[in-house]
């Protein structure tokens, strides 16, 4: 076995030491590339989910202990984290404030946003599978006299799938929260929400939608209708 190992390290010294021909070469590389691309990604997910799941759980600790404001005003008396929660058209809505740091002009607030989107009605149990969107900000800034500064507007926290009633046909992607360049400058796009002091106000959506080849079929040819 140890003559078997010694023989391969020698013949991969061979061939390397008289070159591979220029296509294997780049074909090692394009591999070798590859792999690094694949294995950051996996990282950069790993990541991902271990902060989605810490967020997650800071907005647990505070739902479970009940510390509810119906408004966000008067920081001075109000021990961090709290939780302003809403339903609104029977979807619940929890909006969490954490890690206040004060500045001259203004405080700084991490905020996160949790929407339990449902999805569908598991039958025979009589209840309902929700989809957990995370949205989140490290710096919403609030005004000494009262009020968020700007527009307070926070994004996704990475793709979501969202389920339809005909999932096997159709589902759509809720895109992230990020920044696309275009030309030499850049801009905010993705899926957001917006608060005031009182809670939720609107959401806006980016999405991917997906439709299933019995439903639609790609256009080989773009000219053709």
């Amino acid at each position: 076995m140890h003559l078997l190992k010694f023989a391969a390290f020698v013949l991969l010294g061979v061939l390397f030491t008289i070159g591979l021909p220029l296509n294997a070469q780049n074909t090692n590389q394009n591999t070798t590339d590859s792999l690094i691309t694949l294995q950051t990604q996996i990282i950069n997910a790993r990541e991902s989910l271990g902060r989605l799941d810490t967020i997650r759980q800071k907005i647990k600790t505070a739902v479970n202990i009940g510390k509810f404001i119906q408004k966000l005003d008067n920081l001075e008396a109000i021990t961090f984290p709290v939780v302003l929660g809403d339903t609104i058209s029977g979807v619940p809505i929890y909006i969490a404030f954490d890690k206040l740091q004060l500045h001259p002009d203004y405080a700084q607030l991490e905020t996160y946003v949790l929407i339990q989107l449902p999805q569908r009605e598991i039958e025979g149990a009589g209840t309902t599978e929700y989809t957990k969107l995370l949205f989140g900000t490290p710096d919403l800034k609030f005004s000494h006299d009262g009020g968020i500064v700007g527009d307070a507007r926070i994004g996704l926290l990475g793709d979501f799938p969202i389920a339809t009633k005909t999932s096997a046909k159709a589902a759509f992607i809720l895109k992230s929260w990020r920044q696309e360049s275009i030309g030499n400058t850049t801009q905010d796009a993705g899926t957001y929400v917006t608060i005031d002091c009182d809670g939720f106000v609107e959401m806006g959506l980016a999405t991917d939608v997906l439709f299933s080849r019995e439903w639609m079929l790609p256009n080989s040819n773009p000219w053709q209708l």
